[in-house]
């Protein structure tokens, strides 16, 4: 078995993105996600399992356009993999990690439908303006749906 260095993992997973190569993300994912069950820190596992998922959102994104693509199969995977950060962070999480981790459960939150979980969770963060944003374009797209006017311009001030 391969050494666990986190810090090469997530280099390796951010240029796999850049390379637009869902089939390699896909490898990597399986090469790395066994390191989930080996004596390492809490947060390093938090850490990794971060990636892991943030991972399966760049194999969701990198197949948008593919009509045969499971999309439901890989955002369950995405929030399995978010949910177990969650488990490992422990009592004082780095904030940057925490709060992107809030981000990117929520946007997966949003990608399936769970908009109020989404908007619970951007509200969480305070100063990720990613987070800020996507709640924004969350909040926009979600007043026109609502069916009382009142609560409809609440969304819309």
């Amino acid at each position: 078995m391969k050494k666990f260095d986190l810090d090469a993992i997530l280099k390796k997973s951010d240029e796999l993105f850049e390379k637009k190569d869902a089939t390699a993300i896909l490898s990597h994912i399986n090469s790395i996600k066994n390191f989930l069950n080996e004596d390492i820190e809490l947060i390093k596992k938090a850490q990794l399992a971060y990636s892991i998922g943030t991972s399966f959102e760049d194999v969701i994104t990198l197949n948008k356009d593919n009509p045969k693509f499971d999309f439901e199969k890989y955002l369950e995977k995405a929030l399995y993999y978010f949910d177990y950060a969650f488990d490992n962070m422990g009592n004082e999480p780095p904030k940057a990690l925490y709060e992107q981790l809030l981000t990117n459960y929520a946007n997966a939150c949003r990608s399936c439908g769970r908009t109020i979980k989404a908007i619970e969770m951007y509200n969480k963060i305070k100063y990720f303006p990613m987070s800020q944003g996507n709640l924004g374009v969350t909040l926009s797209h979600f007043a026109p749906v609502q069916y009382d006017e009142v609560h409809k311009g609440l969304l819309f001030k």
